[in-house]
């Protein structure tokens, strides 16, 4: 998965989703955001078993569609990071399957 975007959308549609995530939970994988990147747009997903929400955020560009979970305490601080005074950020990830934990690569881009 390799997607293009503003920093600051992003950020925005993440910290939503987020906020569902519980920060302690006896199943672990809940406390992920699953990001889902097709053709055209980027779809975020949280749940803590009895409520769930899913965010689209359009306008982004995904130059490789796939999807991963994206640990809330990790990533969230991550993306809110300033890097370089870059607005748009572009994080790779495996083109299918699941990944965690984004990368640092330098110049306003992360790799997941």
């Amino acid at each position: 998965m390799k997607v293009v975007c503003d920093r600051e959308k992003l950020l925005g549609a993440f910290q939503t989703v987020a906020a569902i995530a519980p920060a302690r939970s006896p199943k672990p994988i809940l406390q992920n955001v699953k990001i889902d990147a097709t053709s055209d747009r980027v779809t975020l997903t949280a749940t803590d078993l009895e409520i769930g929400i899913r965010h689209v955020v359009e306008g982004v560009e995904v130059q490789t569609p796939g999807a991963a979970l994206l640990s809330v305490a990790r990533f969230g601080s991550s993306l809110g990071e300033r890097c370089g005074g870059s607005r748009n950020t572009s994080w790779q990830g495996p083109p299918a399957g699941l990944g965690t934990a984004p990368n640092h690569t330098g110049s306003g881009r992360r790799e997941l």
